[in-house]
């Protein structure tokens, strides 16, 4: 949870959080105990800026059906809210590759630009 946290913070400061429709998830280790076959991902509450997420308000979510397993500790009158766009497409990645423990995409302005241009195959 820290780390993913953190890696919101430092895509922060790096300049690429122009916009609340980027997301970074990461996936949940089960404990070896664990004998629960579901699997879950991390993601931020839709809505916070990149400089607001803390491993305490992070969400956990369930790869198989997309519901909240956990919401983690809002504060400050902040409403749990998921971006139903952003985790249908990582929950696809993560469930297809299940060696991928972190995924990231943005909608920088530059990376706009390029993607529609016509420079790409």
């Amino acid at each position: 949870m820290f780390s993913l946290a953190a890696l919101y913070r430092l895509v922060d400061l790096k300049g690429c959080s122009e916009d609340v429709l980027n997301h970074i998830t990461a996936r949940v280790p089960k404990p070896p105990s664990s004998k629960s076959p579901e699997s879950s991902i991390l993601i931020n509450n839709f809505g916070l800026q990149y400089y607001e997420v803390t491993a305490a308000n992070l969400l956990q979510v369930s790869l198989s059906d997309g519901r909240i397993m956990d919401s983690g500790s809002q504060s400050n009158g902040v409403v749990v809210s998921l971006n139903e766009a952003g985790l249908v497409l990582h929950r696809a990645m993560h469930e297809a590759r299940p060696n991928i423990n972190c995924v990231l995409h943005f909608h920088e302005t530059h990376v706009q630009a390029v993607s529609g241009s016509k420079f790409l195959p």
